[in-house]
């Protein structure tokens, strides 16, 4: 149950609170409701926020080792929580969006709470790069409708109540995969950090539909440098060397203009000429956009860029950037350089679906009715 903490003085600087919201109380169960099937050690995580998977047949759960600890993993499971409030006068349910992950070890090595947590931690991560989930770890942005209410109205003894749903701007990707959740085994056992860069990238998505496109402009070029700076970085640094990697490592190239990391240096180091790659989703002029981008992000960075930003405009060079990313990775897997698994024909480049500036309404029936006066 929650609970706030009594008496608590906010205003005393000596007495910090631990959350935000109620402390939660954690209270004993009165019996055990559920029995494992077999002997292990089992932790049962809730995490705040949907989980988007649409298959609904049974999955293999992932079996890894973790810092020598053999791990499993069960697929997450969304869940749905109903809750009503003192005083609510509608009758429309509140959204309670959570998600079940279930870590499991031998009792032999049995985990603590905190270190399965930080299993659970690590899957969402990198679900959230693969799938580019971009509100994982950040909230429902997004997923669940902009707002949800009731509209009552009265005039005299007339009355009527009719509730209402809005779903505002969002960036629409395809769900979690059976084949991609298989390939997260590899990314958990060998403890890899997720890309900055693709986290960077979901981050400009989720602000698309918070509504700061200005701050979405600044992550996604700063994404795009951090991706393009560390592929030329780890191409000059690799074996075998050549002029072309001495040159750039002489030169400083990682401390050039974006520009010519983007033209020259992909060419000195032979990498594909990229003026002719596609991507999945990408506009034909992407390269282009990406330039522009990357301007945008140092007017917005150097206090020369003000004012509201076009929403089609950031789109296209979101999906500009999302092509970049997807060069990058494909120069990293034809030069054995260290990236992250997909399943074969695909990418993160096409999780992407659409990115939409509606605000789509739905209503209920009116439903009508007459006070009846008091004798």
């Amino acid at each position: 149950m929650s609970s706030a903490v009594p008496g608590f003085d906010w205003s005393n600087p000596s007495n910090e609170p631990l959350s935000n919201g109620p402390i939660r109380v954690v209270t004993g169960p009165v019996q055990a409701k559920f029995a494992l099937d077999s002997d292990r050690w089992e932790m049962e995580y809730l995490f705040p926020f949907p989980f988007h998977a649409v298959d609904p047949s049974p999955w293999q759960p992932l079996d890894f080792e973790w810092n020598g600890t053999p791990v499993t993993l069960y697929r997450p499971v969304p869940t749905f929580g109903h809750q009503v409030a003192t005083g609510q006068s509608g009758n429309e349910a509140f959204d309670a969006y959570c998600t079940m992950i279930r870590v499991a070890c031998p009792n032999s090595a049995a985990l603590n709470p905190n270190e399965g947590w930080r299993i659970a931690l690590r899957l969402l991560e990198w679900i959230r790069i693969k799938c580019r989930h971009y509100w994982l770890l950040h909230g429902i942005n997004g997923f669940g409708a902009a707002y949800r209410g009731t509209l009552f109205t009265r005039q005299g003894h007339q009355i009527t109540q009719q509730n209402l749903a809005m779903y505002g701007p969002n960036v629409i990707v395809n769900p979690l995969t059976r084949e991609i959740w298989e390939t997260l085994a590899k990314e958990m056992e060998e403890g890899s950090e997720t890309p900055i860069e693709d986290a960077l990238y979901c981050d400009a998505l989720l602000s698309i539909v918070a509504g700061n496109l200005t701050k979405a402009l600044l992550e996604a070029g700063v994404a795009a440098e951090v991706a393009l700076t560390r592929l030329l970085v780890d191409v000059a640094t690799s074996s075998p060397s050549t002029p072309g990697k001495k040159s750039f490592l002489r030169d400083q190239g990682d401390r050039n203009s974006f520009a010519k990391k983007l033209t020259q240096w992909t060419r000195t180091l032979n990498l594909d000429p990229i003026d002719v790659f596609t991507a999945p989703n990408a506009p034909p002029d992407w390269l282009t956009k990406v330039k522009d981008l990357y301007q945008l992000r140092n007017g917005v960075a150097h206090g020369s860029s003000r004012g509201s930003a076009d929403y089609l405009e950031v789109v296209r060079h979101m999906f500009a950037a999302n092509a970049l990313l997807e060069y990058v990775r494909v120069q990293r897997l034809k030069l054995g350089l260290k990236t992250y698994t997909m399943p074969a024909a695909t990418t993160p480049a096409e999780q992407i679906r659409l990115c939409h500036n509606a605000h789509l309404s739905a209503s209920s029936n009116i439903l009508n009715g007459m006070l009846v006066p008091q004798s």
